[in-house]
């Protein structure tokens, strides 16, 4: 994905193709619940900074072969998957900082957290570090948001420029429109409107015990170690159930299972909201978690299927190039189709209501919303 943006994202743009990566479970469902986060943020005149996504699965399903298969030759091409990056994000893409309102210190969560530990926000479940392409993605989904941005609006490249005016200048922009429409009712925020701000992210996945998380650390030592080589990776491959507990399999997925399995991904965000003439800025606490059903099956074929029609339908509102799922859609009604499907539940959960009549007015009480009943909040129409 990376070296395919280093090397034809020019060209795609040259040519008017469009080419959308990580459009199935991984990472389409981190991305697109990142982007409905941040508007969430959005409609209470709030500026996310971290956000860390939690993923929990319900039920034991197998996985398929490809994506065992495609995380093999993930972890054999890391050392050439590091020089991409640091070519890519020296030469071509800007590398996204978040944005702190002035007198803010970063203050970030998991900074002295080992890997594996107790996770207060989510009822002391054991977690550790979420290994899939997740993070990576939505690095370069927010770094392709930003790089663009700045072409479009600011007339700036990736090499020359001040990092930190320029940021400033971004960030009054947005936070200027977020002020003008802070007391319109009937004003709708997508996420396009601020999906230009970067967090920083961590995706972790949420394990019963402690012996759960070693064990699942000890495979993947020794997964690591083995697709090095390509004697180790042949090995890996011709053996995915004695390496994944046969969590792996080449055989077909058993549907009365995939009917009772679903995964829970709790998106944990902290930001803060735009000062104004009558308000100053105020820290904000927001969770967003999204409920499907069998990820490596149903929901991956949702994700895929809703993006293909995506693209095709509205394709004039995505800009040219090589993309993640929350560059090409920010600017689309995805969301509001996928809850439509009712395949997904969303729920919001916060301690400052959504923005309407007197933006001023503010109440501490926690809100609880099932956003399948909330289209109204943020409806994008096809126009």
């Amino acid at each position: 994905m990376e070296r395919m943006t280093l090397l034809y994202d020019d060209l795609a743009r040259q040519k008017g193709v469009r080419i959308v990566f990580s459009c199935g479970f991984d990472a389409a469902a981190s991305e697109l619940g990142l982007l409905e986060l941040k508007r969430q943020f959005a409609l209470r005149n709030a500026i996310p900074t971290q956000v860390d996504m939690f993923l929990e699965l319900k039920g034991i399903n197998k996985v398929n072969f490809a994506t065992y298969e495609s995380a093999v030759q993930s972890f054999a091409n890391m050392n050439s998957l590091r020089r991409v990056r640091k070519q890519l994000y020296s030469a071509k893409l800007i590398k996204p900082r978040e944005y702190f309102p002035d007198g803010i210190e970063p203050d970030w969560w998991n900074a002295k957290k080992s890997a594996i530990h107790k996770e207060d926000r989510m009822n002391n479940q054991w977690c550790m570090p979420y290994v899939m392409c997740d993070k990576a993605v939505v690095r370069l989904g927010q770094a392709l948001s930003e790089t663009r941005y700045d072409e479009k609006y600011m007339h700036a490249t990736a090499d020359k420029r001040d990092y930190d005016n320029e940021r400033s200048k971004r960030a009054n922009q947005v936070v200027s429109y977020i002020q003008s429409h802070a007391d319109d009712s009937k004003s709708t925020y997508t996420p396009g409107h601020i999906t230009y701000f970067p967090v920083r992210f961590g995706a972790y996945i949420l394990l019963p015990s402690f012996l759960v998380a070693f064990a699942v650390t000890c495979v993947g030592l020794v997964f690591n170690l083995l697709a090095k080589s390509k004697f180790g990776r042949s090995i890996l491959l011709n053996n995915p159930s004695m390496f994944t507990g046969g969590f792996v399999s080449l055989d077909r997925p058993d549907i009365d299972i995939c009917r009772n399995v679903e995964y829970i991904q709790t998106f944990i965000g902290t930001g803060y909201t735009v000062p104004g003439e009558k308000r100053d800025t105020e820290k904000l606490d927001l969770s967003l978690q999204v409920k499907g059903p069998d990820f490596g099956y149903v929901s991956c074929s949702v994700f895929a299927v809703m993006s293909a029609m995506t693209l095709l339908r509205y394709r004039k509102s995505i800009p040219s190039g090589i993309h993640t799922p929350s560059s090409a859609f920010s600017g689309t009604p995805i969301l509001s189709h996928l809850r439509s499907t009712e395949i997904f539940e969303f729920n919001v959960s916060c301690d400052l209501p959504v923005s309407s009549g007197n933006a001023s007015q503010r109440s501490s009480k926690t809100e609880v919303a099932s956003l399948k009943h909330m289209e109204q909040d943020g409806k994008m129409t096809e126009e």
